[in-house]
């Protein structure tokens, strides 16, 4: 869903935050190669007891149930959160203000 080249950046805004506790909500993750930026609305789940993050679809043509997309293993970094599939990995870090 989201290629992974040299030199692309992916932003994923979560609005005001996670708040603690919550476990569910809605991501926009955009790709900026300006003078272009590419939008797409997701929704995600986290699933504690495995350390599993699933984003997925919010709507399939059809069905009232999101569409998994997706299925991350979490862990902790240094830098931020590292997601992990298979042999993907993925470090998300805070945007810095001044983005």
């Amino acid at each position: 869903m989201f290629p992974m080249t040299r030199g692309r950046e992916w932003f994923l805004d979560f609005g005001k935050g996670v708040p603690a506790g919550k476990t569910y909500g809605s991501v926009i993750v955009s790709l900026r190669e300006n003078p272009n930026l590419k939008i797409r609305i997701l929704v995600w789940q986290y699933f504690p007891e495995n350390g599993t993050l699933v984003i997925g679809n919010p709507t399939e043509p059809g069905s009232k149930q999101a569409v998994a997309r997706g299925l991350w293993k979490i862990q902790c970094s240094r830098s931020g959160v590292r997601l992990q599939r298979g042999q993907q990995q993925v470090t998300l870090r805070r945007a810095d203000p001044a983005d």
